[in-house]
């Protein structure tokens, strides 16, 4: 059987005008609408409402219920899922940066984990120290190897890879990030190695770039001897 298609939908959001926030905001439950409320800054209530009324109308895309239909929990560690399903099965993902939201949804009965995480790349980071703080040796090493501008854009590779896969497994970012160690090849391959409670040969990856100023990686827990299709689409393709 083929795998089920894995839809990541992305959306900038620097653009977004009054009108289409409110839209956004419209759709989203009056728990996170009080969310909403309490950012400081104006640009993180924009992308914190854009991102999950994206999430909500990629669910609707898929099942027809109105947006504002869908009802969320969370486990002990933070990660969302459905409630009140009506036999509607999915996993999914969500995640913003400055500028941009994206989301990432996978449905069927055998739907497992799946994680997406999206980084503004444009900003100076001190990606060797905080490789040498929290990745595993060998990827420091590897940076380290790197001139400045490669050694940027891979530390956003894996970092987004590594947050990715945190988040499909629903774990605290308190993990380890050291013990997951991303190999990627020139054509893009992503190789995991990662302790035992992990079957790396279980796990898919996708590496994108939705945007010049932006990296985008998705983790998806394999549910057939085939990779999933990862169909990757901008909200702002849809009239």
């Amino acid at each position: 059987m083929p795998a089920p298609d894995v839809h990541i939908w992305f959306h900038s959001t620097e653009a977004l005008d009054a009108a289409a926030i409110a839209a956004a905001v419209s759709v989203l439950s009056d728990e996170e609408r009080a969310r909403y409320r309490r950012f400081h800054f104006p640009r993180d209530a924009r992308d914190y409402a854009a991102a999950h009324a994206l999430l909500r109308r990629t669910l609707s895309g898929l099942d027809g219920r109105a947006p504002d239909r869908w009802r969320f929990d969370r486990t002990a560690n933070g990660k969302p899922f459905l409630v009140d399903t009506g036999g509607f099965h999915a996993a999914f993902s969500l995640s913003h940066t400055h500028g941009m939201v994206a989301c990432a949804v996978t449905t069927g009965p055998d739907a497992g984990g799946i994680g997406v995480d999206v980084e503004c790349i444009d900003r100076d980071v001190a990606a060797g120290d905080i490789a040498a703080r929290f990745f595993a040796p060998a990827e420091s090493a590897h940076l380290a190897r790197l001139n400045d501008k490669e050694r940027r854009d891979r530390f956003f590779d894996l970092w987004t890879l590594k947050e990715a896969l945190v988040k499909a497994l629903g774990v605290s970012m308190a993990m380890s990030l050291s013990s997951l160690v991303f190999t990627i090849g020139p054509g893009g391959s992503v190789a995991l190695d990662a302790p035992a409670d992990i079957n790396a040969p279980d796990w898919q990856f996708g590496l994108f770039t939705p945007a010049p100023r932006y990296r985008l990686a998705v983790a998806v827990r394999r549910s057939s001897v085939r990779d999933a299709q990862l169909i990757l689409r901008s909200a702002a393709d849809v009239r």
